[in-house]
């Protein structure tokens, strides 16, 4: 299956979704840029249906600011 784009902020990070998952890609780094994907849990996604944008904007500064933490 494909992911599907639901939302983007260029340069910054995308929400995709595949099925019922749905994935926050956020780009990290300064001298060299990498992309860290989350899947969100039932409470996030909950989350981003309530807030929008704005839960994006949240969660992907929480990953910029420790992408080890989100790193598997």
């Amino acid at each position: 299956m494909n992911r599907k784009q639901e939302m983007i902020e260029n340069w910054s990070w995308r929400l995709t979704s595949e099925g019922k998952d749905f994935y926050l890609e956020v780009m990290c780094g300064t001298s060299a840029l990498y992309e860290v994907s989350v899947k969100l849990t039932k409470d996030e996604i909950k989350l981003y249906r309530e807030c929008g944008k704005e839960f994006c904007e949240k969660k992907a500064a929480e990953v910029r600011y420790n992408p080890r933490k989100f790193v598997q």
